[in-house]
């Protein structure tokens, strides 16, 4: 019996800027007879990546397993595994409107149709299923969170519905209290 596999895990790690580059503040490689050779390479290795990197210049936080599958630094703001939103179709509104749009909110493979939920057992698509059990409802503000080109929102950029910069409820007249509660 075999043990099952492991699941990747998207975690954080640093990546640094490329040794010499315009983000190192420590300029190009010396020659190496240069007296600063030394000095120089205390602050830069090799990398995974096979790049020399320079350690005062880090990039910030990436997803691991994304950088790895894309060859390029994924910050973890954007990590495929992490929750992802999108407007469910005929809700969004203007981009720069502070007015609630209705999002679905799940995984990248959920979002993006996926998930075995959405296939029956003889690998049709399942024309019923709207959306997936992974899947939740959220309301957003546009206006306040920011979607890639694709539509998508990732969960660190959104805005939970109500904005700081919604507008307040309408006040109620007197006759719609009225109408309301049942008196006159």
């Amino acid at each position: 019996m075999t043990a099952p596999a492991e699941a990747e895990v998207h975690a954080p790690v640093t990546w640094y800027w490329e040794a010499g580059g315009e983000h190192c503040p420590h300029g190009p490689q010396p020659d190496r007879d240069s007296p600063e050779i030394d000095e120089w390479w205390d602050r830069h290795q090799g990398s995974p990546q096979d790049v020399y990197i320079c350690l005062d210049a880090p990039m910030g936080e990436v997803c691991d397993v994304c950088s790895e599958e894309d060859g390029d630094a994924v910050s973890m703001k954007f990590c495929r595994a992490r929750p992802q939103c999108r407007a469910k179709a005929g809700t969004a509104p203007a981009s720069d409107a502070h007015k609630p749009i209705t999002v679905w909110r799940g995984p990248a493979d959920c979002i993006e149709r996926e998930c075995p939920d959405y296939w029956d057992e003889e690998g049709e698509e399942r024309s019923d299923v709207e959306a997936c059990s992974h899947i939740s409802e959220q309301q957003i503000c546009p206006a306040c969170s920011t979607a890639d080109p694709n539509g998508i929102y990732y969960e660190a950029l959104t805005v939970n519905w109500p904005c700081d910069l919604a507008p307040p409820p309408a006040a109620e007249t007197g006759s719609e209290a009225a109408d309301r509660t049942g008196s006159a």
